[in-house]
């Protein structure tokens, strides 16, 4: 809607496999050329005997097979709450940035069957804001959720290309390659024109806003507990 995502770049050797993996110094096995996965890790041993451990991407899994790997239950190094290494934290954040461009690929493809096109908003920036939201946040009015998970998961492609007015200021909006934006109009005007230009795009009205948008409520404050280690003593 507003930007273009950056492409995907897939790994498609078993060497940019291991060049995007880190090697794992205290673990040994008998077995050799296998595979396993375990919380969105994944472990190998190659000829050798050289472990690795690397994050999930989805063409991994094919790479492997292709060069004679076989699954088995092999322990898999951090995926179990484990502390990292900084080289393995910067792993997951590309692998994660992959396979976010995958998914908005894939919602493009879905976008496109559905008849959905790019939108042209009216007016200029100064007379809306527009933020993407990529997780569970709020405004201290209402929280928000992105309608679209990784991979589509979870019947995500139903909600590529809707919309939610949220109130007479507030707009959400999935766009073709699957991303939420809440978009802040600062005029009616300007907000009757937002909607009807997603309209004109082939947007539709999402059919489950409860799912995605729902009212602030702000945390209780606890009573600070009494000081119970020097008692006052009641006076009459």
């Amino acid at each position: 809607m507003f930007t273009t995502p950056i492409r995907r770049v897939e790994l498609s050797t078993l060497e940019e496999v291991k060049n995007f993996s880190e090697q794992v110094y205290d673990r040994r096995t008998d077995q050799r050329k296998v595979y396993y996965q375990n919380n969105g890790q994944i472990a190998f041993v190659d000829e050798m005997g050289f472990y690795y451990v690397t994050p999930y991407r989805t063409e991994i899994h094919s790479i492997l097979s292709s060069s004679g790997y076989k699954e088995y239950g092999i322990f898999v190094p951090n995926s179990n709450g484990e502390h990292t290494s900084a080289r393995y934290v910067w792993l997951r954040q590309m692998a994660e940035r992959e396979n976010w461009a995958l998914t908005h690929e894939e919602a493009h493809e879905i976008a496109t069957k559905k008849g959905i096109k790019e939108v042209t908003l009216p007016g200029s920036y100064k007379q809306y804001q527009y933020k993407e939201i990529k997780e569970y946040c709020n405004d201290e009015k209402w929280v928000y959720t992105p309608m679209v998970m990784m991979f589509l998961a979870n019947s995500s492609k139903d909600y590529i290309g809707t919309y939610i007015i949220v109130d007479s200021t507030i707009i959400l909006a999935c766009d073709e390659y699957g991303r939420t934006f809440k978009i802040t109009a600062h005029t009616q005007h300007i907000f009757n024109s937002v909607v009807n230009a997603l309209i004109d795009s082939g947007y539709k009205p999402n059919h489950q806003p409860e799912y995605f948008v729902h009212e602030y409520v702000k945390p209780a404050v606890q009573n600070e507990e009494k000081d119970l280690t020097n008692p006052v003593e009641e006076t009459e």
